[in-house]
């Protein structure tokens, strides 16, 4: 959708390269918007034509289910894998996943993001990690204009002991 806004009046900036909105206006999250600029430099030569730019307008976080699996592949690393998220805005492939690990259960509730994956990814292998240890994950999606989902689902996976002889067959959680 492409929706043109009323003319209004710009914060005038001196010697800079940013300028900002001197009021807000009553946009729409996922709707298109087109700005123009134009310059004018210390002897009144004005730029011509104007700076055109067009942005999509993005409040709503993207929509997403949480982690799916935690799986201990070896006493170091455990691999985490979720289903993509969808977004009004953002394509799947540009949406990118914050992980948070514990090693207690609800300790990812206070969420800060201990990985990050690349834009895309639907998995992620953590580690290294302390052998023996259970850790628990919470992943969250974030789009491309910073809005984050706020899914509770947490997984938890032990990391193998070290020293273990033979064949594992797994996951163990």
């Amino acid at each position: 959708r492409r929706r043109r806004a009323a003319p209004v009046t710009w914060l005038l900036t001196t010697g800079t390269v940013s300028w900002s909105y001197a009021t807000v206006p009553s946009w729409v999250s996922g709707t298109t918007y087109a700005i123009q600029s134009r310059s004018t430099d210390n002897a009144n030569n004005v730029q011509s034509p104007p700076t055109a730019n067009n942005f999509t307008f993005d409040t709503t976080p993207p929509t997403f289910g949480g982690l799916s699996s935690a799986t201990a592949i070896s006493d170091t690393q455990i691999n985490l894998s979720w289903t993509a998220a969808s977004d009004a805005v953002s394509a799947p492939g540009a949406i990118i996943y914050d992980i948070s690990h514990s090693t207690t259960s609800g300790g990812c509730g206070a969420f800060t993001a201990t990985y990050t994956t690349a834009a895309g990814a639907t998995s992620y292998s953590a580690g290294p990690l302390t052998p023996g240890a259970r850790y628990y994950y919470v992943v969250r999606a974030k789009d491309e204009a910073g809005n984050s989902d706020t899914n509770t689902v947490e997984k938890s996976a032990r990391a193998w002991s070290t020293g273990w002889t033979g064949t594992r067959a797994g996951p163990w959680c």
